[in-house]
């Protein structure tokens, strides 16, 4: 008597409707583009490559909207500073002061620390400098 696998038609339809339900947000993530719903005012998008690692995102005008930290030492910094509406160089500046303070950076490797420009809708280096170059100007 052979015996019946009950579950197998189950797998073909899950398998099925998985497929489906895959291809449905494939094609809404295709037409409306993710910044369509989110980061509205985000215009460009800042990396301080350094340790401490700093995401900056600001408007069209520098002011920071968001910073975010991308590793323990960054959250500590953060923690200390009030960055929200300020100029990046400002926002950028406290967060060296801190990290030098904090003995994560020694001064001396300022020139060797570099600020990337990403354009946040191109998704494009605009710009990359070292942070000592660019903090004088």
């Amino acid at each position: 008597m052979e015996e019946k696998i009950f579950w197998k038609p189950m797998l073909k339809d899950f398998a099925s409707h998985f497929l489906v339900v895959g291809l449905c947000i494939t094609l809404v993530a295709t037409i409306f583009p993710t910044s369509y719903f989110l980061d509205e005012g985000i215009r460009n998008v800042y990396n301080l490559d350094m340790n401490p690692r700093f995401v900056f995102k600001t408007d069209k005008d520098d002011n920071v909207i968001v910073v975010r930290g991308l590793n323990p030492e960054a959250w500590r910094i953060l923690n200390q500073i009030e960055y929200e509406n300020r100029n990046l160089k400002n926002v950028v500046n406290d967060v060296v002061e801190l990290a030098i303070a904090e003995k994560y950076v020694v001064e001396e490797q300022l020139n060797e620390i570099l600020l990337v420009r990403i354009d946040h809708e191109k998704q494009e280096e605009i710009f990359r400098t070292p942070l000592s170059d660019w903090l004088r100007e």
